[in-house]
């Protein structure tokens, strides 16, 4: 649940600070391939990322101290960024 909390908040914080609005890459065709070749795998990696998401949400104040630990950050830079 920890590298997930990590990633999840990462991905959150990428989104959060890029304000210019911009076009999405083209994706490279072996991402695609690999999504068909895997299908448990990816749905697996989305359930997982959907929980982590619910436990950040419904526990922000364990999830900022989690994070904060784990990115050896301040806990209000982290914060700032959820």
């Amino acid at each position: 649940m920890k590298q997930l909390l990590i990633f999840l908040a990462l991905f959150i914080g990428a989104q959060t600070v890029s304000a210019q609005p911009r076009t999405a890459p083209k994706m490279p065709d072996y991402q695609f391939t690999t999504v068909k070749a895997n299908p448990i795998t990816v749905k697996l990696i989305l359930k997982c990322l959907i929980r982590a998401e619910q436990f950040l949400r419904a526990h922000p104040d364990e999830s900022v101290k989690i994070l904060a630990r784990e990115l050896n950050a301040d806990e209000a830079f982290v914060a700032a960024y959820l």
